[in-house]
């Protein structure tokens, strides 16, 4: 495909090969969008469930340190029991 310009004589020329990317990439990007905004719910709690794990890290340590628990697991679910009450 030509196009032309007459003002400043420029020609530009645009395969098609250049046009069924972009379109493969325009709908592969609304693709994602919408399987995003499908697990939205589940990214957050994911998100949430991350941020809990990097703050209870320091308590857990401790706990596990101070009560002697090997168990890393038992340690966390005592942590967030701990803030959980508090």
């Amino acid at each position: 495909m030509k196009i032309f310009s007459k003002r400043s004589g420029v020609t530009v020329n645009i395969s098609s090969e250049a046009i069924i990317r972009a379109i493969a990439l325009i709908v592969a990007t609304l693709l994602l969008l919408k399987v995003v905004g499908r697990i939205g719910h589940e990214l957050v709690l994911f998100g949430i469930a991350a941020f809990m794990a990097l703050a209870l890290n320091p308590a857990d340590a401790a706990l596990s340190k101070r009560l002697h628990i090997k168990s890393r697991v038992r340690a966390t679910g005592l942590a967030y029991m701990v803030v959980l009450a508090l």
